[in-house]
């Protein structure tokens, strides 16, 4: 659990580029890519499993995300209606 508290995406985003339905998020070299997806995908299925309220800042727990990753690149995506949402949401970690 206590891993599962921090994010997984402070200090780790070099840079966040727009994709159809989300982001590709950079990360910073030196990450372990691996780590980083694992720890994206616990704090998914905890927001899949526990709900997603009172977590209106973390872009894991909006609703319909996916994440797929692409060498050391994460691509998060969800539905075009919660776009706009994710990408603001993921943006808000380049200053963390």
């Amino acid at each position: 659990k206590a891993t599962r508290t921090r994010c997984p995406l402070m200090g780790t985003v070099a840079a966040v580029n727009d994709v159809e339905n989300g982001v590709e998020v950079q990360l910073v070299d030196g990450v372990n890519v691996d780590a980083v997806a694992a720890h994206v995908e616990c704090h998914h299925a905890f927001a899949r499993v526990e709900g997603r309220k009172g977590m209106d800042t973390c872009p894991m727990y909006v609703d319909g995300f996916t994440l797929e990753r692409d060498g050391d690149t994460l691509r998060m995506t969800t539905s075009p209606d919660q776009t706009d949402e994710l990408r603001k949401r993921t943006k808000a970690h380049l200053n963390h």
